[in-house]
């Protein structure tokens, strides 16, 4: 199996970076869109058996300063549509953890502030991804299938049933209580604002439960994450697509 990545530190969801917004570093419409122009220039369609995978917006909350959700889900509702017509036809999209648990404003004054711009960009992202919005895109064709990873509710099972998955620090980040890696398999973030490794492998599981055949399915941790996390991934299958193995 062969991995490609555009994605570049501090990405906005659009055309530039939220983290560093003087610099030229491209957000994740930009990169998408120098991935079709690349493609385009030398009269090439996207590989039909490859899987796309899409994940931005935090950033435009947390650094970027955004307030409107409908801009990052816009965002990436016509990376989506680009995607599709350059030949893509099985495309991952993340939504949102809920930003007021990170350990960066967890405790803090705008906590609730953050858990309600990822609660309500969720929401208008699962709208989008109803059949009658991707008609208005064009994207109701029978060989499009769009899987959403629910990492919302991935977070918060974690948060509720810590011991269940193995974590006995899921509020403070590694990086400031120990830099030593002895005790990282016992905590939910490495930093103020991502995971640890174990919980990046938690959330690698939770894809493999939408992609992967029910053979697939009878590992220990599979079969642990149904258990706990339960309906935290839903699919928007038009057509099921057929995967390399």
């Amino acid at each position: 199996m062969q991995a490609t990545n555009f994605a570049i530190a501090g990405s906005s969801s659009g055309n530039g970076n939220s983290v560093h917004p003087d610099s030229p570093f491209p957000g994740l419409l930009a990169q998408v869109r120098l991935f079709v122009e690349s493609l385009g220039a030398k009269d090439l369609q996207a590989d039909s058996e490859a899987l796309y995978v899409l994940c931005g917006g935090s950033n435009d909350y947390l650094f970027g300063g955004v307030t409107d959700v409908n801009i990052p889900v816009n965002h990436l509702s016509t990376a989506v549509k680009l995607l599709k017509n350059i030949g893509a036809k099985s495309i991952i999209v993340f939504n949102l953890p809920d930003l007021g648990k990170i350990p960066a404003k967890l405790g803090t004054a705008d906590a609730d502030k953050f858990s309600t711009l990822a609660k309500n960009h969720n929401a208008a992202l699962d709208s989008w991804l109803t059949p009658s919005r991707l008609k208005r895109f064009a994207l109701s064709h029978a060989d499009l299938n769009i899987i959403l990873v629910d990492i919302y509710s991935l977070l918060n099972k974690i948060i509720a049933q810590k011991s269940v998955f193995g974590f006995t620090n899921i509020q403070d980040s590694l990086f400031s209580v120990s830099p030593t890696i002895s005790i990282a398999d016992e905590y939910l973030f490495y930093d103020d604002f991502h995971p640890t490794t174990t919980a990046h492998k938690l959330i690698a599981e939770s894809v493999l439960l939408a992609i992967k055949d029910q053979s697939c399915q009878n590992s220990i941790m599979l079969n642990l994450l149904a258990l706990a996390v339960g309906t935290s991934i839903r699919q928007r299958q038009i057509k099921k697509p057929a995967f390399k193995q």
